[in-house]
């Protein structure tokens, strides 16, 4: 963090930087650029001497923000804060844990409860780090920053003379420590595979890293002689002169299995370099296929060493690759920007210093909403573990203080009733401790019909009693029909809780009218569901169209009407593919649908493709050329919303909020439910004609883009919740 040191303190802030060990190099790079460094000389893991010599520190500087940058340094930095006199702690991650690192201890796990805020370079990061510290809070995303990294001819010509490569050869640059993670035994096979192919220009690979990790090394070495890579592979050590190792290469290559969001990889981007990596932790967030470089698969060495030799033959997709990287990291992962995140955080942590209180007005003006999200996150699948995952990677974790708790099913299949009341007493526990610990203002729960609801009222209640605002978010396409076939007690019990929140979230205005009678006085609000904007597909030219459904594999969702009318459709000619992507929601939905799909004689043209979610999801929806979802019941499906951020055509049906998003004939076609023959129709006509396709998915982006994306969900969202907070003022 020698970026972030020194940029603080040209803001006029004083960063101290704190070493348990010795200062190291970087230590040395950060005194010579007077930035105040404090080695604490411990020799063992354990050291309570450290701890002693850390109070004491804290005690004289007296530091208005600790930042630990190190998860091993967190007992340390708990047990002298606590001696010393509480000062607010901020923990932030980098890089994702090793093998070895990935065991729960603890003395860490204690030392989080003086933790008041997380940070992590990824979404991957966040993930690991919370689970193996059990942190339960935001996590704020803020990715590391580089400053310009201009490559220069003459440190080019001098670091090519002194390893003696002529000016013709193209230098492919790996930087990183040789450790298992750094995938290295990948790029000497790519590169033994490369040089197998016999027909590409002379190239070189320099590899720059120290070498902490003695017996792999020794395995690297043999494996460079074996392959007879002598002279194609040069290890340069540990090498300090980064720019310079930058203005001498022509491409970057990082062959990981494992990161966060490496340095070096935004280095290189911003020095204009074509860069390949692996599709691990956060880089796909940052390298965008084809366009600001290649990504390749980790541990799959013919991958790598096709990417490489695109590269070799194709000087301009270097140039363009490069050229568009750069653009990439100056615009979003700038060090200025990374250092006005993390002042920001500093400055909303710090102990306050006025020497009067607040009001309750000028807390609501100058501070942000503290809110407690109850909803499903992945792995599991469905429409509202989307949604809550979108919600907590968007930017409504950075402009409110946001917890999200997980109330998804985490026990397993056919579980003791026992057990499930057990995790329920769990969770309640879990509200209660976030809502008092972040003293929430709100609760936010995503909720659905059936036990899901019920319980979720128990949460609402403890939430109230706690003194928090509740905020219902209402999914799942047959809540209305949930509530009406309710029980006059049930009826009643429903129209309260609606009624008593401060805010009762549904997804069309056609909700609005459907629910209405449950709770006549609710504050009804609509905010439909919003997706990120993707970067568009892959070229899916010289092979059929596909269609893709995705949904779960029950009835309601239509899937048995679209396989009647993929056979319809294959005797109008239809010759193209129909992946049918979801989960059963009770036991033998695909068993039956493999039947049907048998005697409609479909077996050809209609894949099971099983559950997508994840990146699998993605890459589905990157290779479909048509959304197809002909459901009964809807309220707002984000599968829909999804594929037109990815910009596909939707066939759907004229249910729940689906025609507020979609105008027949513009973005896509609407049925009426169950209408086989208009669907097969549809099918059809957009199989043949690719620009009706291309018009109508380009209609779809523009409309997601503009009124369902999810920064537009996240204002509305801040809307209900600053009305929900004026409403408590006043």
């Amino acid at each position: 963090m020698t970026h972030l040191a020194t940029q603080l303190a040209s803001r006029g802030i004083e960063p101290i930087v704190i070493c348990l060990t010795k200062k190291g190099r970087f230590g040395e790079q950060l005194e010579a650029q007077g930035v105040r460094v404090i080695a604490m000389h411990s020799r063992r893991r354990w050291d309570l001497a450290t701890v002693w010599r850390l109070t004491k520190v804290f005690r004289v500087l007296r530091p208005d923000v600790i930042n630990v940058h190190d998860r091993s340094s967190l007992p340390y930095v708990f047990l002298a804060n606590r001696v010393s006199g509480k000062r607010p702690v901020v923990f932030s991650c980098h890089g994702l844990l090793f093998q070895e690192e990935s065991r729960p201890r603890r003395l860490e796990q204690l030392a989080m409860r003086d933790v008041r805020a997380v940070t992590a370079v990824s979404d991957q990061a966040a993930d690991e780090y919370s689970q193996i510290l059990r942190w339960t809070g935001n996590v704020e995303i803020i990715h590391n920053g580089v400053p310009p990294m201009p490559r220069l001819p003459h440190l080019r010509k001098a670091l090519r003379a002194e390893l003696g490569l002529r000016e013709d050869v193209f230098v492919f640059l790996a930087v990183g420590n040789l450790n298992p993670e750094k995938g290295y035994e990948d790029l000497l096979e790519a590169t033994s595979l490369l040089c197998r192919k016999g027909d590409c220009r002379s190239f070189i690979v320099l590899v720059a890293g120290a070498k902490p990790n003695k017996t792999y090394w020794e395995s690297l070495s043999s494996r460079l002689h074996r392959l007879d890579l002598s002279d194609r592979v040069l290890f340069l050590g540990y090498r300090g002169d980064t720019q310079t190792l930058y203005s001498a290469a022509d491409a970057f290559v990082l062959s990981s299995r494992k990161e966060g969001l490496p340095m070096v990889l935004l280095e290189a981007m911003s020095a204009g370099l074509p860069v390949i990596a692996t599709r691990v932790g956060g880089i796909p967030n940052v390298v965008q296929n084809q366009l600001s470089g290649l990504l390749v698969a980790s541990a799959l060495p013919a991958e790598l060493s096709e990417a490489m030799r695109c590269l070799l033959v194709k000087d301009f997709l270097g140039r363009q690759l490069g050229d568009k990287a750069m653009q990439n990291v100056a615009s979003q992962y700038g060090v200025k920007r990374m250092v006005s995140c993390y002042l920001n955080l500093y400055r909303r942590e710090a102990l306050p210093t006025a020497s009067h209180s607040p009001s309750l007005e000028d807390i609501y003006k100058s501070t942000k909403p503290r809110v407690v999200m109850l909803g499903p996150l992945p792995p599991l699948t469905g429409g509202m573990a989307t949604v809550v995952a979108n919600l907590r990677g968007s930017t409504l974790a950075s402009r409110c203080r946001l917890t999200v708790l997980d109330n998804g099913k985490t026990t397993p299949e056919g579980r003791s009733v026992l057990s499930g009341i057990v995790a329920q007493i769990r969770l309640l526990h879990r509200l209660a401790a976030a809502i008092l610990r972040q003293r929430a203002q709100i609760v936010h729960i995503h909720t659905c019909s059936g036990f899901t609801f019920w319980r979720d009222c128990l949460h609402a209640i403890i939430s109230r009693l706690l003194g928090s605002r509740v905020v219902w978010h209402v999914h799942g396409g047959g809540f209305d029909e949930f509530a009406s076939q309710q029980a006059r007690i049930g009826k009643v019990l429903m129209r309260l809780a609606l009624t008593h929140a401060s805010a009762v979230i549904v997804l069309g205005k056609d909700w609005v009218g459907r629910l209405r009678a449950i709770a006549q006085r609710a504050n009804w609000r609509v905010v439909p569901n919003g997706v990120p904007i993707t970067t568009g597909k892959v070229d899916n030219q010289g092979r059929k169209p596909i269609f893709l459904f995705l949904g779960n594999l029950g009835e309601q969702k239509g899937v048995h009407d679209l396989v009647r009318a993929a056979a319809i459709a294959s005797r109008k000619g239809f010759e193209g593919q129909i992946h049918l992507a979801g989960k059963e929601t009770e036991p033998g939905q695909k068993e039956l649908l493999e039947k049907i799909i048998a005697e409609t004689g479909c077996q050809s043209q209609v894949r099971l493709i099983g559950v997508v979610s994840g990146k699998a999801k993605d890459r589905a929806l990157e290779s479909a050329d048509c959304m197809v979802l002909p459901s009964y019941v809807e309220m707002l499906p984000m599968a829909i919303l999804e594929a037109m951020a990815c910009g596909l055509p939707i066939i759907s049906t004229k249910v729940g909020a689906i025609p507020e998003v979609i105008t027949d004939g513009v973005e896509g076609f609407l049925i009426e439910p169950g209408d086989i023959e208009v669907l097969a129709d549809w099918i059809v006509r957009l199989e043949k004609d690719s620009q009706l396709r291309q018009r109508m998915g380009d209609a779809a982006r523009v409309r997601v883009r503009e009124s369902y994306s999810l920064e537009v969900m996240v204002e509305r969202i801040l809307e209900v919740y600053r009305g929900v907070l004026q409403k408590t003022l006043t």
